[in-house]
């Protein structure tokens, strides 16, 4: 009998832009980037050799990230300029360098990913396919991506999905319905609208995916109407949420709600 030989994933080194990493991802969806959910489907597909990160870690926000980012890489690069102009500019210096440093370099790398949605990485994009022959994917946040990119890479992969947005999008919307006034519930899409305004003035998160989400969480019984006593003579349904079903299906949650 024949074993099936498991197909060999294709070799790559990995470039990140992390300052449109977690600005884009903030200003779209209005969530950190999942950098742990996003690495690890990436090494489903690729044999990861390095990947680099890089960003002006001066900035608080790019610097909270630094735990997470320590667990997939050792390979961080501070991209900090005292000047008071172009710093994002730097950045791209300094990751466009690394990129044609390691295409002269002698590596078997078959692919190079680079998470970004500038146009800027056009040229090293064009010149690693055609004088490297290397494969080139662009990981870009939907939105925020050049146009340009799209007809001058092997691909373009749009992250996130939407099923890793809900994935976020969940535990920010348990953890906001716990704190809001809890009256007597009695009409869901009243209070399921109550929960979308909040989630987008409250969180900046985006409208229709709240929505989605909200929709999704029903469905699945992690909000549910339940019958409970408001008075010694009087029963109401109010909405819950489930959090022992939320938790036995992965979600790390703080509080507990207080009609669970």
């Amino acid at each position: 009998m024949k074993f099936l030989k498991k197909e060999k994933k294709k070799t790559a080194l990995v470039f990140v832009d992390f300052e449109y990493m977690q600005i884009s991802h903030k200003n779209r969806w209005g969530i950190e980037p999942p950098i742990l959910d996003w690495y690890h489907a990436l090494c489903r597909e690729y044999e990861v050799r390095e990947l680099y990160v890089f960003a002006d870690f001066s900035n608080p926000a790019m610097k909270n990230n630094l735990p997470l980012l320590r667990q997939i890489t050792d390979n961080i690069i501070e991209t900090q300029n005292t000047a008071s102009r172009h710093k994002k500019d730097f950045t791209d210096f300094f990751l466009l360098d690394k990129m044609y440093q390691k295409a002269f370099e002698k590596n078997n790398a078959q692919t190079y990913i680079l998470f970004t949605g500038d146009g800027h990485f056009g040229a090293v994009s064009r010149f690693l396919i055609r004088h490297c022959k290397k494969e080139v994917i662009i990981y870009g946040v939907d939105g925020n991506i050049s146009g340009q990119l799209y007809t001058q890479v092997t691909q373009v992969v749009e992250y996130p999905d939407k099923e890793t947005i809900k994935r976020q999008y969940i535990p920010l919307l348990v953890r906001l319905f716990e704190s809001m006034p809890k009256p007597q519930r009695q009409i869901l899409s009243k209070e399921l609208a109550n929960i979308t305004a909040a989630a987008e003035k409250q969180l900046r998160l985006n409208r229709e995916m709240v929505q989605e989400t909200l929709e999704e969480m029903m469905e699945k019984g992690y909000l549910c109407y339940r019958e409970q006593w408001v008075s010694s003579l009087k029963r109401t349904r109010m909405l819950t949420c489930d959090m022992e079903k939320l938790r036995a299906d992965g979600f790390q949650l703080i509080q507990q709600c207080e009609n669970a």
